[in-house]
C-alpha cells in the first residue's frame, strides 16, 4: 500500500524457536531472489510474503518503499543442518569425505560423465577419490550456463538482471481515488475521447495497469500497458500547453514518452 507523505518502518519478529541465516544478504542475491522472481512456490522463511511484496516495490521503482530486509528467520524444522560443523584441522587414515558440488549454479563432472558426488579416502595423509587418483583427480564442477530469450543481455549491461524477470511477475496496478463525500471510488480508465484517460467512479477499482520494463527503460520509469479496452494501448506522456498530461496510444518499446517516472504515477 502507497499513501503520499506516509512514513515508518514494517517490524516483524518471530516468537517462536527459530533458525538465523548468517547473511541474509549474500543469500538473497545468490539464491532467494531468483526463487522468488521465478516461482510461485512459496519458501520455508518467516514473513515470506512481505519479503515479497517489499522486493517487489522495489523493483517498481518510485517512492514509497525505499529499503528492504531480506528473509532472515526460518524454521529449524525447514531444512537438514544437525549435521553442520566445521571441518577439523586433521583427519585419522581412513577417514572418508564425500564431495558434491553447488547444485544451484555448478554440475558434477567426472571427465566426459555427469557424476553427482565424489567420495575421499583418507590413506596415510595423502586424498585419493574413489578411481584411486589422488585428490579430486578428473572430478570437477563445471559452471552451467542459462539460456535466456532476448533483452537479457541489454538487461545485464546495465546491471539490472532482475528487470529480465520483472515482465514475467505481471505486476499489475490498482487506481483507486476515494471522494470525502461518497462510498464510491474514482479509477483511471480510458475515456470516451480516442487518447482520454479518465477516472471514473465505481463501487470498487480492480487491476487498471501492468508494469513492463523494456531496452530503454530506466531505474525510476517503467512502460505502463492499459488492461482496460485493447491490450495494446500503453499511457504516454505528452505536454498539453504548459501542463503534462497523460493520454493512451499504441504500445512502442522505443518511444521514451511511454517510459512513466513512478514518481509520477499517485498524481495522474
Amino acid at each position: 500500500v502507497r499513501e503520499l507523505g506516509l512514513e515508518g518502518r514494517l517490524s516483524a519478529l518471530p516468537r517462536e524457536a527459530s533458525c538465523q541465516v548468517a547473511d541474509p544478504e549474500t543469500c538473497w542475491a545468490t539464491t532467494l531472489r531468483r526463487q522468488s522472481l521465478s516461482s510461485a512456490i512459496s519458501m520455508p522463511f518467516h514473513y515470506w510474503s512481505l519479503h515479497q511484496q517489499c522486493d517487489e516495490a522495489l523493483l517498481l521503482g518510485g517512492s514509497g518503499v525505499n529499503q528492504c530486509a531480506r528473509p532472515t528467520y526460518r524454521a529449524p524444522t525447514s531444512h537438514p543442518w544437525s549435521h553442520k560443523k566445521p571441518l577439523p584441522d586433521t583427519f585419522r587414515h581412513g577417514t572418508e569425505l564425500i564431495v558434491s558440488c553447488w547444485e544451484e549454479r555448478y554440475a558434477g563432472l567426472r571427465g566426459a560423465q555427469s557424476a553427482g558426488q565424489e567420495t575421499l579416502h583418507c590413506v596415510n595423509g595423502e586424498w585419493f577419490n574413489s578411481a584411486d587418483e589422488p585428490g579430486l583427480g578428473s572430478f570437477v564442477c563445471g559452471a552451467c550456463v542459462q539460456i535466456a530469450s532476448p533483452g537479457y543481455t541489454d538487461a545485464e549491461r546495465r546491471n539490472e538482471q532482475e528487470l529480465y524477470f520483472f515482465n514475467r511477475m505481471q505486476l499489475s496496478l490498482f487506481t483507486e481515488v476515494s471522494a470525502q463525500d461518497s462510498e464510491r471510488v474514482h479509477c483511471l480508465e480510458p475515456g470516451v475521447g480516442e487518447e482520454e484517460i479518465v477516472l471514473q467512479q465505481h463501487a470498487d477499482c480492480g487491476a487498471t495497469l501492468l508494469a513492463e520494463a523494456d531496452g530503454i527503460t530506466s531505474s525510476d520509469s517503467r512502460h505502463l500497458r492499459l488492461l482496460k479496452g485493447s491490450d495494446s494501448s500503453c499511457l504516454e506522456g505528452i505536454m498539453e500547453g504548459d501542463s503534462p498530461i497523460v493520454v493512451h496510444r499504441n504500445c512502442s518499446s522505443s518511444n521514451v514518452a511511454q517510459q512513466i517516472p513512478m514518481d509520477d504515477v499517485p498524481g495522474l
